[in-house]
């Protein structure tokens, strides 16, 4: 029924856009960015929400109870003691693999843990570095090469000045993740959003730049209709536009999507040219 949200706004309101491992020789291990690409293909998100909509699970679900929870700090202090068992930690995600989703690394503020999925049977979306995480499988310390550090500041999108400037072997915490949970944001925002632009009623528009809300009534990859006091707009979305984990949100959501836009009117007639957007989605 939620995915009939949009839909049934759109009816309503009548608006009619234009659509635009080490020691495995499977596959997956032999290309990871390929088996990323198909394995992403296949699992647009959300993969799994839970009953709020709030967190996506990626492999297994998690299968630790709370007690199994072990701080960073702790785990850091003596790595040894959990060699070899399963435990849960959870932080921030701090990088992720940019080129296939194939790692991430987490933080609590203080430590650091690296993390790669069990036998590459899954991957994470690519853009959801800041994100709440709670990962559960084997864990331990161990040497990274200046080589190894080196590709994996390359896979993280890192700069060739930033990269040159790695030197030496780092001792790092890694997980070996079985089961991976990451929070989804509350909002989605694209391109730089100016919340000083004068706020402006979408009656008043006339080419000057403006701020104006309303709340989603359609939605596709570059574009999305709004509504406010009667009024529909068209927005033409900034950059590559919305992702298919943007959409799906949008069409999952159970209560009307509020949105703020800074941009302006290029054309009489035409659709609204966003600089910025923020969508607040909720969790």
């Amino acid at each position: 029924m939620n995915r009939l949200f949009l839909g049934f706004l759109v009816i309503v309101f009548g608006l009619s856009l234009p659509l635009a491992a080490q020691g495995d020789d499977s596959p997956a291990a032999k290309n990871p960015e390929k088996a990323a690409k198909k394995w992403l293909d296949e699992n647009a998100w959300p993969v799994d929400y839970d009953e709020a909509g709030t967190w996506a699970d990626y492999g297994e679900k998690l299968f630790l109870e709370a007690k199994d929870l072990v701080g960073l700090k702790d785990f850091a202090a003596k790595p040894d003691a959990y060699t070899g068992k399963k435990i849960r930690l959870e932080g921030h995600i701090t990088a992720i693999c940019a080129k296939a989703g194939c790692w991430l690394s987490f933080t609590d503020g203080e430590q650091d843990v690296f993390v790669k999925f069990k036998d590459y049977g899954f991957f994470v979306p690519r853009h959801l570095a800041g994100h709440d995480v709670i990962v559960e499988g084997l864990a331990e310390r161990v040497v990274f090469t200046e080589a190894q550090r080196k590709h994996m500041a390359e896979d993280a999108g890192k700069s060739p000045e930033e990269i040159a400037a790695i030197v030496g072997d780092e001792t790092r915490l890694k997980m070996m993740a079985e089961a991976v949970r990451i929070r989804r944001p509350a909002v989605i925002e694209l391109g730089r959003f100016d919340a000083k632009a004068k706020e402006r009623e979408l009656k008043e528009l006339d080419g000057e730049p403006a701020r104006i809300s309303g709340v989603v009534v359609a939605a596709e990859k570059g574009r999305i209709g709004i509504e406010n006091a009667g009024r529909r707009l068209e927005l033409s979305l900034p950059g590559d536009g919305l992702d298919e984990e943007q959409l799906e949100r949008l069409k999952k959501a159970t209560k009307p999507v509020k949105v703020e836009a800074c941009g302006r009117v290029v054309a009489e007639g035409g659709p609204f040219v966003v600089a910025g957007i923020r969508l607040h989605v909720g969790h």
